[in-house]
């Protein structure tokens, strides 16, 4: 094993993956509070609608180019080096993948400052009947573009971080990033109105770039700046790059799609949309992709050294903690939606009313959270294998359900209560737009499967009978928990806003302990663990 390559051990694993969990929980804390803020002086108005469809395509290419070319090429290949003990030549491929990255990226932001008009109109045609909207969404984009350079320099940075098994540093940069947008907006939008946000957001992007320079001290004689792209590597790259970047677009292309859709609705609602997948992204966020940051470097090294067994083995468990983890994150969710969007964002300019239009779509997305983060975990397994083919295959498929899923379920959803009399108390969960969230929580399950299968068709077993126990069991430890948790939530809810925090509270505490102490009762290997290291990390301590 390459002496750059530290040899974890599974409670290391785990511990780093809790370290990752706890960074992104802080950016995602951080986060929730700059959306908190956004809603406080925006509510769901025009503005917030515009800025959400502004900055749809500098997001789709940071992650096409960024977080996901990392994910699909570049760290299986650097990694890959590191393992060898051929660090100087990773070094080497990696300088010249970063400036070729520039490059494509400086004209991927020229063509998005010159064609802006004609991409706001493809992204929300809708907007053609709001020309104030459309007006503000083509200058926002014009702001915002150039963010887009170093998010994905930054994207960079931290898979080069992750190879070398640096996680914490990288995933706690957000936290800068976002506590700037806020200062912004709070000095700056009294002012300057919606502009402030977008300003903040390009220079967040410029420092959040910046701040993570410093960590590359270590090795900073080893990158050169060539524009030279005819090693091996590099173009191994560049033939994988048109499947990656297709594939792991499909979540942004879904998104683009859902905007399509909901920009025909009323005012607000696309806004709504934007809010509910801000909070769904907090547990698929937290737990999802730091499972899956922590586990990618790991699962490209044994397959660079042909450990199979390893690789397995790893990724089976790794599916199992986001089992064991999601099934009651995804309950509370659902059925919670509505008090927590009241907490989270009812204040200011966003009212009772917002927060029924944002519920409705948390509710339908938190459906998917399982899918979504396995499926995140599976597509890194793809990647480590080089296999870039299969998850293209997938995502081009999925692309056509979701849009007849969008199509189908926003006019089904709101003829829902007319048929079952019953669901009419809770008519505002069926609303058109929570039609469009539904189906991308479907399209989740649907990508999963299909991943799955064929894994298991191309690559052999992945524990599937240990992966539907631990299935079994999340499934009924999480029912008992949710009736348990929605018992203590009614015994204590009042209409205040402090009474609903506290009802919230308890029923999340009441819930968790039930669920914790089911699956502990019943011997289920994660739950286990990660209470032996609780108690680990406690005793430690005392001593």
């Amino acid at each position: 094993m390459g002496k750059h390559i530290k040899n974890v051990s599974g409670s290391k694993l785990i511990k780093t993956t809790f370290l990752v969990m706890f960074a992104t929980a802080l950016s995602r804390v951080i986060g929730y509070v700059r959306e908190v803020v956004v809603a406080a002086y925006y509510g769901t108005g025009f503005e917030v609608d515009a800025y959400r469809v502004a900055i749809q395509l500098p997001n789709l290419f940071r992650l096409i180019m960024g977080d996901t070319v990392i994910a699909a090429a570049f760290i299986p290949i650097f990694s890959s080096y590191l393992a060898k003990n051929r660090e100087e030549e990773g070094w080497e491929v990696s300088s010249r993948i970063i400036v070729l990255t520039s490059i494509l990226m400086i004209v991927l932001t020229l063509l998005g400052e010159i064609f802006a008009l004609p991409l706001i109109r493809v992204l929300a045609p809708g907007f053609a009947e709001k020309p104030e909207t459309m007006s503000l969404a083509i200058s926002l984009t014009r702001i915002m573009f150039p963010a887009l350079i170093f998010m994905v320099l930054g994207g960079l940075f931290s898979g080069i971080l992750n190879s070398y098994k640096i996680f914490f540093r990288p995933a706690i940069s957000p936290v800068i990033w976002n506590l700037v947008i806020i200062s912004f907006i709070v000095v700056f939008s009294g002012l300057y109105g919606i502009y402030a946000f977008a300003t903040g957001l390009l220079v967040a992007s410029i420092l959040q770039s910046v701040i993570q320079t410093p960590f590359f001290a270590f090795r900073k004689k080893l990158f050169k700046l060539k524009a030279d792209f005819r090693h091996p590597d590099v173009i191994r790259f560049l033939v994988l790059l048109t499947p990656i970047i297709i594939s792991s677009a499909t979540s942004n292309i879904n998104t683009i799609i859902d905007t399509r859709f909901a920009s025909y609705l009323t005012t607000g609602v696309v806004a709504a949309l934007g809010y509910a997948i801000r909070i769904y992204l907090v547990p698929a966020g937290v737990f999802g992709v730091a499972v899956s940051t922590v586990l990618f470097p790991r699962l490209s090294e044994f397959e660079a050294l042909n450990e199979e067994e390893k690789f397995r083995e790893n990724l089976s468990y790794g599916m199992r903690v986001l089992v064991y983890i999601m099934f009651p994150v995804t309950s509370f969710f659902f059925f919670f939606a509505l008090p927590m969007v009241r907490i989270l964002f009812e204040r200011g300019a966003f009212k009772y009313s917002d927060s029924l239009l944002t519920a409705a779509p948390l509710a339908m997305y938190s459906l998917g959270l399982i899918a979504y983060s396995l499926t995140t975990l599976l597509s890194r397994a793809y990647y480590s294998k080089q296999d870039s083919k299969t998850p293209l295959y997938i995502a081009g498929i999925s692309i056509i359900v979701n849009y007849f899923g969008d199509w189908f379920f926003m006019k089904v959803m709101p003829e829902i209560p007319s048929v079952i009399p019953y669901l009419k108390r809770y008519e505002w969960l069926f609303a058109p737009h929570a039609g469009i969230a539904l189906s991308t929580s479907l399209v989740a399950v649907f990508q999963f499967v299909l991943l799955t299968y064929l894994y298991v068709r191309m690559h052999g077993r992945i524990g599937a009978t240990k992966i539907l126990k631990s299935s079994a069991i999340s499934a009924f430890a999480t029912t008992v928990a949710t009736i348990v948790a929605y018992l203590a939530y009614s015994r204590f809810f009042e209409p205040e806003k402090l009474k609903i925090l506290i009802a919230l509270i308890i029923a999340f505490l009441v819930g968790a302990i039930c669920y914790a102490g089911i699956t502990i009762l019943m011997r289920m290997e994660e739950a286990i663990f990660a209470f032996n290291l609780l108690k680990q990390k406690t005793g430690s301590r005392s001593r």
